[in-house]
């Protein structure tokens, strides 16, 4: 049995700081929520 860890539409999980990470929540080029917990996944995101 497949567990999918996609949430439902509209139902858009956010991100928890661990420990001193700069954390936070962006659109891509897509236009999709994409949510980042460091600044190199930050970074990743906007290249």
């Amino acid at each position: 049995m497949s567990m999918k860890r996609k949430p439902p539409t509209g139902n858009v999980r956010r991100v928890i700081s661990l420990g001193n990470n700069f954390r936070g929540v962006t659109t891509n080029k897509q236009g999709h929520l994409v949510q980042f917990e460091s600044e190199q996944e930050r970074k990743l995101i906007l290249v």
